[in-house]
Order: C-alpha cells, then sequence, then structure tokens
C-alpha cells in the first residue's frame, strides 16, 4: 500500500507544472550580491586602513581625527616709549607735512625739543620749528603770554572733542614765528608749530619764505598722538639713522 501511494505521487509532481521559483532565484542572487559587496567593503577599510598606518608609520604621526586649528598669537609690546630726540622729531614731522621737498634740518643744542625743517612744496622753501614739551601753568598759558609778550592776536583757547585746547597766535612784526599755534592736550603736554614767514638767520638776515602751512593744518598736524617727551622707538631708531647729527638753530 506504501508503495502504490509514493508511486502515485510521483507520477503526479512528475506530469504537474513546475512551481514558480524565479523570484526566490533572483532574491537568492540579489542576497548573493548584497553580501559581496558588503565583504568588499570591509576588505577595503581594513586595507585603507593598513594604508593609513603606513603612511604614518612613515611620517612617525597617525591622525585619525581632524587636526586642532592653529592658534596664532600676536606679537605684542614691539615699539615701546623711549625718551624723544630731536632727530626722532623730525622724523615724525617729516611724515605729517604735506607732499613737497624738505631740508633745512636744525635743532636746538644739548638735544633740546624743538627741531626746524624747510618745506617746499612747490613755491619755495618755508620754514617750520616744532617745540615738545609740559605745560604747567594750563592750555598753553593764553598762548605762552602771547609768545613772550610779542603784542600779537591771540585767537582761542578753543576746546576740541578730544580735550585739547588750541591757541592761535598771530604776531606781524616776528618773521620766525609769524603764526604759532599751541596745541594743549589733557595729559599735559604741549605742541608748539612756529610758521614762518621767512628762513633761518644766514649771518646777515632772514631771508624771506613763503608760509607752508596754515593754522588749521598746523593744528592737524599738533593733533598727532605720538608727539610727546617719549616717543616710539622705531621713530628714534629712524631718526638716528637719518640724522646722525644735526645743526644748531640759528
Amino acid at each position: 500500500m506504501e508503495l502504490e501511494l509514493r508511486s502515485r505521487l510521483t507520477d503526479e509532481l512528475s506530469t504537474g507544472p513546475e512551481p514558480p521559483i524565479g523570484d526566490l532565484v533572483v532574491a537568492s542572487m540579489r542576497q548573493g550580491r548584497r553580501l559581496r559587496v558588503a565583504r568588499r567593503l570591509r576588505m577595503g577599510g581594513i586595507a585603507l586602513l593598513a594604508v593609513v598606518v603606513a603612511a604614518g608609520l612613515v611620517g612617525g604621526v597617525v591622525t585619525l581625527r581632524p587636526a586642532a586649528p592653529q592658534v596664532v598669537t600676536p606679537a605684542t609690546g614691539t615699539d615701546p616709549l623711549v625718551p624723544a630726540t630731536p632727530a626722532g622729531l623730525l622724523v615724525l614731522l617729516e611724515s605729517l607735512l604735506p607732499d613737497g621737498v624738505t631740508s633745512g634740518y636744525a635743532a636746538t643744542p644739548g638735544g633740546g625739543l624743538m627741531v626746524q625743517v624747510y618745506l617746499d612744496t612747490g613755491h619755495g622753501p618755508g620754514m617750520l620749528r616744532v617745540a615738545v614739551g609740559r605745560d604747567a601753568d594750563g592750555p598753553a598759558a593764553v598762548g605762552h603770554r602771547a609768545v613772550m609778550d610779542g603784542g600779537g592776536a591771540v585767537t582761542g583757547p578753543v576746546r576740541r572733542a578730544d580735550g585739547a585746547q588750541v591757541t592761535v597766535v598771530f604776531l606781524p612784526d616776528n618773521c620766525v614765528q609769524r603764526t604759532v599755534v599751541l596745541f594743549d592736550r589733557p595729559d599735559g603736554i604741549v605742541v608748539q608749530v612756529n610758521i614762518a614767514a621767512c628762513l633761518a638767520w644766514d649771518g646777515t638776515g632772514n631771508p624771506p619764505g613763503p608760509q607752508v602751512l596754515t593754522a588749521v593744518q598746523a593744528e592737524a598736524v599738533a593733533a598727532d598722538p605720538r608727539w610727546g617727551t617719549m616717543l616710539p622707538r622705531s621713530l628714534v631708531d629712524e631718526g638716528a639713522a637719518r640724522h646722525p647729527t644735526l645743526p644748531d638753530l640759528a
């Protein structure tokens, strides 16, 4: 009986249609490809890590994460203040003047802080003298008492927004100090700009020369905060190189 039943089942299966296995084959093929791709990726990752490690060993460093950004510390204290020199004051003065040709450099003897320069802007040389000091009596002591009682007209003092006070003195009978601008800072430093209407004494007289700055321009020159009895070292060093010796004011 059992043999007869098995024989009938075999005959029926052999004569019936084949089961639909197409989807199973496709699914199996896809699964196989995924397994092969994953295996290749794993092998590739291992190989890449091996290359990185090998390169790191050659270079002596293995970096497996982003490097921290480099921090740059700015240099500080590179231009300290040092005692002012006439040559340093001249360098500062020349840097603040309008374009032109400069000459006629001189300074007060003994290292005093008054300097002289001629400036030619195309109309012949004119003389300027600039002095720096401290004012113990407040706002330039009303035009240094009208520039030592020269009998001139005084304008000011006028207070600026930065706290400085400006006094302008006009001396019609003094060609060396025809217009004097006194710039009195809140820290007690006074910058005096003398705009001459002549040149320095040549032994017999003062040759005429144009006034090469207006009072407004002179105020702008005096307002530079670097003026003082102390100067940045760079100005002093440059002055020593450019003006190793200076003749005395005449």
